[in-house]
């Protein structure tokens, strides 16, 4: 007698198709069938435009109108079609945009000075977003946008400089996770919608990595960290979240940072960033993570 039966594998990361050009530090959102990157830098000038990919193909989207550029544009929030991205520099900005799927328009701006915006990570969508843990000036600061303007919320419990927590969970019910330096690199937060509470540390601090899905299961890859005079250190490493602990699950194709995501903990894309020292030039290759593997077996029994 044969006997098949399907097996839920550990999880992976494949090839996708490459991005148009090099680009790094762009903010992302979305899904790995509908995703949508913003900004960034190749690495020089920074770029104005969004790129969207229908799982398949990448194609040139919107032309951001506020800013005529902007690079460290992790705070990205929404999705393809309800996008909003907030900050940035090149030159520093504290305003937003929103996106409909075609073109961008002015939103409110952040309440914090414009140098102190860029590199912070956003959760939640266009109409209910939440701001946090900038490199311009890192701090416990935290803001929160409701659609039309932006107020100061409820402080973090540790200084966070670009989190690797973007694109995990909503408005209130978030996690600010790593930094790219300073003793917090490893740090996790929950966001409750009240309060911010401490969980299990990262299993290799960082920051300025992807992530993407929900505070009970979401997925952080790639990322740096860095020190003087070591520099930076990136990291292939990926990590799952269940909402108490993070494990370690495969490794992307080579360490890279610079880099945001989006998706799921089951699905998530990654594309751009910097595999090198960060002067050399962005990367154009994108990946796909894919968990569980499903394969289907076969047994024969006598």
């Amino acid at each position: 007698a044969t006997l098949k039966y399907f097996n839920a594998g550990d999880g992976s990361w494949a090839s996708a198709n490459a991005i148009p050009a090099n680009r790094g530090n762009s903010g992302s959102c979305g899904t790995t069938t509908a995703a949508l990157y913003v900004g960034g830098s190749e690495p020089a000038p920074a770029l104005n435009n969004a790129l969207e990919f229908d799982g398949t193909n990448w194609t040139v989207g919107g032309t951001l109108t506020v800013n005529s550029s902007r690079v460290h544009t992790s705070a990205t929030a929404g999705t393809q079609t309800a996008g909003l991205v907030a900050g940035g520099t090149s030159p520093a900005t504290a305003t937003c945009e929103e996106y409909d799927g075609t073109s961008w328009t002015a939103g409110g701006t952040m309440t914090r000075p414009a140098a102190t915006t860029y590199g912070g990570m956003i959760g939640g969508i266009q109409t209910a977003a939440l701001a946090c843990a900038s490199e311009g000036s890192p701090s416990k600061a935290v803001e929160s946008y409701d659609g039309s303007s932006w107020t100061e919320g409820t402080a973090l419990s540790s200084t966070h400089a670009r989190s690797m927590g973007s694109q995990i969970g909503t408005q209130t019910a978030c996690i600010c996770v790593g930094s790219e330096s300073g003793p917090t690199v490893a740090y996790t937060e929950e966001w409750n919608g009240s309060a911010w509470s401490e969980k299990n540390d990262l299993n290799t601090g960082r920051g300025i990595g992807g992530s993407g899905g929900t505070v009970t299961a979401s997925l952080v890859f790639g990322g740096h960290f860095y020190s003087v005079p070591t520099g930076q250190v990136k990291y292939a490493s990926t990590e799952k979240f269940d909402g108490t602990s993070w494990t370690e699950v495969g490794d992307l194709a080579a360490a890279k940072s610079y880099v945001y995501g989006c998706g799921t903990q089951g699905a998530a894309l990654l594309a751009g960033g910097v595999t090198g020292p960060s002067s050399t030039p962005n990367s154009t290759t994108a990946e796909v993570w894919t968990d569980p593997i499903e394969t289907t077996k076969t047994v024969t029994v006598s």
